[in-house]
């Protein structure tokens, strides 16, 4: 964890990014839960925290950044392939059974909406039925045309949005929350995340 933490810091130095931070990133045992709007979201957060990060197959195969995550732990999930997220749902709770954090996105895919999808249900149904908690985070971009949505292939996005001398981000880390009912604890964390989004809006840094 302390190897990819460094990678990920220097990772995003590198290509001048630069986050602010509101809030503290959990260290009990949990699930983070967000928005998603680029590939460079879990680098972001695995700056912060010691999570175990979910990700599309695809991510494996990704040149520079991938490697930072394989080393220290990573957990693929086919998006279209049912079988793929119930197994990934499963490694998600043996992580966080295993005294770990899990990080997830649970609207499914990136998105220009303007706060967030709707979050998937299966997540939280596996928090709520073994007690676990969730820790909503807010990611916000100072600039809309760095979404990445996936008809622009990886390379193009990387190589547009690092051409700027800065990049800046705002993460908002929210307050464990637990809930007996999936669906309460679902709308908690969706709502957490949204209303932080409405309220910064493109104000970043």
């Amino acid at each position: 964890m302390r190897v990819r933490r460094w990678w990920a810091r220097g990772l995003l130095y590198a290509v001048g990014t630069r986050v602010r931070c509101v809030g503290q990133p959990p260290t009990a045992p949990c699930i983070l839960v967000g928005n998603h709007r680029s590939w460079i979201d879990p680098i972001l957060v695995l700056r912060d925290a010691d999570a175990f990060p979910v990700a599309k197959a695809e991510f494996a195969s990704w040149p520079i950044i991938s490697s930072g995550a394989k080393a220290s732990g990573i957990i693929l999930v086919q998006r279209d392939n049912r079988k793929s997220r119930a197994e990934a749902l499963r490694a998600v709770e043996r992580v966080v059974r295993a005294g770990y954090q899990a990080l997830i996105y649970p609207e499914g895919t990136t998105s220009d909406v303007p706060t967030t999808l709707p979050f998937q249900p299966g997540v939280f149904q596996l928090a709520a039925r073994n007690g676990f908690a969730v820790a909503p985070v807010a990611l916000i971009f100072e600039k809309s045309e760095d979404y990445w949505l996936d008809f622009t292939p990886f390379l193009v996005h990387a190589a547009r949005m690092f051409r700027r001398r800065r990049v800046h981000f705002e993460l908002h880390y929210g307050p464990l929350m637990q809930h007996e009912d999936p669906q309460v604890l679902r709308e908690m964390a969706e709502k957490w995340v949204g209303e932080v989004i409405a309220m910064r809006g493109k104000s970043v840094c």
